[in-house]
């Protein structure tokens, strides 16, 4: 495994560990989005890091200790490997999407856009450039 696949799977266990296959794919799809977009950086792990972007790598977030403390063969970090993976054999399922929130959640970039797809309890966004 790459420093970069790791990084990948790591922020989705921290961002969608909770959801279905769909939905860790899903963000999974918003981290290479990014990654193509270029804005947060050139790389799996730019993007993943770059500042308040992904609330588990935030500082004093309680999930960024856990993430960083979990075992390689960690069952569910095993499936975040699995979706990030996938993500670079299958089409995209959330049109692009640059953005994501949890639903029924308040966003300032968010305001006056409607989301693209729902998928799990996270929102997906596409065109917002916030």
């Amino acid at each position: 495994m790459s420093f970069q696949d790791d990084i990948a799977a790591r922020t989705i266990w921290g961002e969608a560990r909770g959801e279905t296959p769909e939905g860790r794919l899903a963000v999974a799809f918003v981290i290479r989005n990014r990654v193509k977009y270029g804005r947060w950086g050139m790389t799996p792990a730019a993007v993943c890091f770059a500042n308040m972007q992904f609330s588990c790598w935030n500082p004093g977030d309680p999930n960024r200790r856990k993430m960083l403390e979990l075992s390689d063969t960690d069952h569910v970090l095993e499936l975040c490997m699995e979706a990030w993976l996938e993500s670079a054999r299958l089409s995209d399922t959330v049109g692009g999407a640059l953005h994501y929130k949890v639903r029924n959640t308040y966003a300032r970039w968010a305001e006056g856009s409607k989301p693209y797809v729902t998928i799990g309890h996270h929102e997906f966004y596409v065109g917002i450039a916030a």
